[in-house]
């Protein structure tokens, strides 16, 4: 978060979002106030993620993750 610095109201996308760097990684953007998109590979993961506070979630097996971070996104500006 130091290297990036990013500032509340920023989205944040986490690969690997359901690890364990990448959960705490989530909770600590959500407790700065950034939008966060987790990518992970199963629907109990996608579940999981939703319960910590993510934004939103993708998994990556059944779909593009590019376009999906972007419909995210524009979900949240609506």
């Amino acid at each position: 978060m130091e290297i990036c610095k990013p500032k509340s109201g920023e989205t944040i996308v986490i690969s690997a979002a359901a690890g364990a760097v990448g959960s705490h990684v989530g909770q600590i953007a959500k407790n700065l106030g950034l939008t966060v998109i987790g990518i992970c590979g199963s629907d109990e993961k996608c579940k999981w993620l939703k319960e910590l506070g993510f934004d939103a979630t993708i998994k990556y097996k059944t779909a593009p993750v590019a376009e999906s971070c972007l419909y995210a996104r524009l979900l949240r500006k609506a």
